[in-house]
């Protein structure tokens, strides 16, 4: 691939700036719609009203979401922001290792869980009424739920993976390069 030019950087780093709120808003939005719908299905006592329009809830908590999360990324992530926009240059993410990647993440994490606990607060309280539902329940299914979606996909499959690996029948394709491949 050939080197682009510092300006092009620019450009697409001014670009990948303004297309972050859509990309973060769509995502959170699907996430969050689907918990909804999931647990509609499940036990549509919890959710109230939020289970009669899920769409409409879930935008309305994206949305109040949507600046918590560009100003943590911002506040996190400044100096690569500017190396990108002003001087056109990507610069690698910090090497962390054990400890310290394992404490980004539950950071990150908990950063995540406090925007979605405020934004749920925020609508659950001023903008829209979640009819007879308990609010502290729905505030923690509304920062917990889009965690745990990804997450149970990504186990299901993680188990599908370790079943499918310990059939008998199963032989791995790329054995060690001194054996013979098993024809059957």
């Amino acid at each position: 691939m050939a080197e682009m030019s510092p300006r092009k950087v620019r450009r697409l780093g001014w670009l990948f700036m303004l297309g972050l709120p859509l990309y973060g808003f769509a995502l959170d939005f699907v996430l969050l719609l689907l918990t909804y719908v999931v647990l509609a299905s499940i036990a549509p006592s919890v959710l109230g009203e939020v289970a009669a329009s899920p769409a409409r809830f879930a935008a309305w908590i994206v949305l109040v979401r949507l600046p918590m999360m560009l100003a943590y990324a911002l506040a996190v992530g400044w100096r690569g922001w500017m190396a990108l926009v002003i001087r056109g240059e990507f610069p690698d993410p910090p090497v962390r290792k054990g400890w310290r990647r394992a404490l980004v993440k539950v950071r990150d994490w908990g950063a995540d869980a406090a925007w979605s606990v405020m934004a749920a607060l925020i609508v659950f309280d001023h903008v829209a009424d979640p009819g007879d539902a308990r609010v502290w329940q729905l505030v923690v299914v509304t920062a917990v739920g889009p965690f745990l979606l990804p997450e149970s996909v990504k186990g299901l499959f993680w188990l599908l993976r370790w079943w499918w690996r310990r059939r008998r029948t199963y032989h791995a394709r790329h054995g060690r390069p001194d054996e013979e491949p098993i024809n059957i």
